[in-house]
């Protein structure tokens, strides 16, 4: 194994982080964790709006986040945004390939 050295010069500084630069992701994750994120326009039984949980929609609106992508994390990956263009029955289905090929 090497070692690792890290040297932190605060004396030094070389420059200013922009306090936009800073913001966190949102993955929908169906029932991963918890309920997710997103329920579809047509689940009546969770409170929402445009699809998306009302209470967690509440909880980020709480956090100071200058900036949210969704979609991110692993589901990024795969999310092609032409494919939520348009009616949601018309719309590309695919296959999940970073959670067990789940339709997402």
């Amino acid at each position: 194994m090497t070692d690792t050295t890290v040297t932190i010069r605060a004396d030094a500084p070389i420059g200013t982080i922009s306090p936009r630069l800073y913001g966190h992701f949102a993955e929908h994750l169906a029932r991963c964790c918890y309920d997710g994120l997103w329920v579809g326009i047509q689940n009546t039984d969770i409170p929402q709006q445009n699809g998306f949980r009302s209470d967690v929609l509440k909880a980020l609106k709480a956090l100071p986040v200058p900036l949210l992508r969704w979609p991110g994390g692993c589901y990024a990956d795969h999310y092609h945004w032409r494919d939520g263009i348009g009616p949601p029955a018309e719309r590309a289905v695919r296959l999940g390939l970073s959670c067990g090929l789940q339709v997402e």
